[in-house]
């Protein structure tokens, strides 16, 4: 097939991307419509006139199926980070014998009867859901037997014990936490339209891209299926970022640091090529509340809007409050529950950029030295990207930080703020 009847082929067919979006409950969407015309693309290319299919047919099944896989991407359950009070908001999972309908004769209807019905993979979405599930490991096939043997074909436990070698306890403990993980798993497109689960923006109103985007609308609902929003949303709260800083603001440098924040410009503008080298940079100043921290946050959002969530969970950027993180990091030795600070611990050491603000507030123990220390030198060793903000240089910084992690710290690039005003406020 030549690119020309490759091309006509696709404009003949694009209306079978619109019908998608629809039966997806979706409506148009110009990032997803543009996904749908690669997938028709990819439809095009690999058809096989020999199979006994209608082209049309087969596309759908295929765009749906990428969409689906699309829309839903990288949308997970995001764990608590370290210094964010309160609890993480997400999908709410009712009680399984939840009533949800009771007509007084015919009995009463639970959450559970909903979710695992006699037809429950007869549903060609469902299957398809479960599949890429399963694919993903958000829960596997024997789970999904397990719940199917019990509630749908009613198979004797006894039986069911021997067929998966396990207790009656524990098959009907796997069955429980099956069909939660099941119940997620269904319900996960509605999560992304209710405003509960949004973790820094509540809607298009608060989106970063508000001024420039052609789909925005005044009452924010063009956040309800955009991609876009979502995983910025998810970057911006794994990156930790403080709520005072999401929303930019200007920054009006004095004359003695015009200089510098045109660099800082510069850095900014270059950010993702400049973490791609694994460069590192010092933004210090002996006055306070003159731009440092701003400018820090600056850069790693700038980072953030120039990659997507496509490494799944990963943590791209981070910021750092030290003195925080060191006050936390002693209170998790007195505390049986030490997830949130163990998985801010590994974000530390794996994202692209770190931001440490901070890092000579207070003088640091042996303890606390060494800590940081362990963090920056495995991160340099990796080719990672730092951004160190502090209030000292030379030997004063010595006083505060030691001089040998003063010696990681200075590697990189160091530009200093002159403002004794303090005009840029934090």
């Amino acid at each position: 097939m030549t690119n020309e009847e490759r091309n006509k082929k696709v404009e003949e067919n694009l209306g079978l991307i619109t019908f998608c979006l629809n039966k997806l409950g979706v409506g148009y969407n110009e990032d997803y419509f543009q996904q749908g015309v690669l997938e028709l693309i990819r439809c095009v290319e690999n058809y096989d006139k020999c199979k006994k299919v209608e082209f049309s047919t087969y596309a759908i099944n295929n765009i749906k199926w990428y969409l689906k896989e699309y829309i839903i991407r990288d949308r997970t359950i995001k764990p608590k980070r370290c210094g964010q009070s309160g609890k993480v908001k997400g999908p709410q999972v009712d009680s399984l014998n939840k009533i949800i309908y009771n007509n007084g004769t015919d009995g009463e209807i639970t959450l559970e009867d909903t979710i695992i019905g006699d037809n429950f993979l007869d549903n060609l979405e469902i299957k398809m859901e479960l599949e890429l599930a399963v694919e993903k490991e958000l829960i596997t096939q024997e789970e999904i037997d397990i719940v199917m043997d019990i509630k749908v074909y009613k198979v004797k436990k006894r039986e069911l014990t021997k067929k998966y070698n396990i207790t009656n306890r524990q098959l009907n403990s796997k069955c429980d936490k099956a069909i939660e993980k099941l119940r997620t798993i269904l319900s996960y497109n509605n999560w992304c339209k209710e405003a509960d689960i949004m973790y820094c923006f509540k809607n298009g109103k608060d989106c970063p891209y508000r001024s420039i985007c052609k789909e925005y609308k005044e009452d924010g609902t063009c956040s309800d299926m955009c991609t876009r929003f979502y995983e910025i949303d998810t970057l911006f709260y794994k990156a930790n970022i403080p709520k005072r800083y999401l929303q930019p603001y200007k920054l009006y440098p004095d004359r003695a640091d015009i200089a510098a924040y045109e660099e800082l410009d510069i850095y900014k503008q270059n950010i993702f090529a400049c973490v791609q080298e694994g460069f590192n940079l010092y933004i210090h100043s002996t006055v306070r509340l003159n731009g440092k921290t701003s400018w820090g946050i600056k850069i790693l959002q700038n980072y953030i809007h120039n990659v997507r969530t496509d490494d799944g969970n990963k943590t791209r950027a981070l910021y750092v409050d030290v003195g925080e993180y060191l006050a936390q990091l002693k209170a998790s030795f007195d505390s049986y529950d030490n997830e949130d600070i163990d998985i801010f611990k590994r974000d530390i050491d794996s994202a692209d950029l770190v931001v440490w603000d901070n890092i000579d507030e207070f003088r640091l123990s042996e303890w606390e030295r060494a800590t940081l220390k362990t963090h920056i030198k495995r991160r340099l060793s990796n080719n990672l990207s730092n951004i160190y903000i502090g209030l000292n240089e030379g030997k004063d910084l010595d006083n505060f930080i030691g001089y040998d992690l003063r010696q990681y710290i200075t590697l990189g690039y160091d530009i200093k703020l002159s403002c004794k005003r303090g005009r840029g406020a934090e």
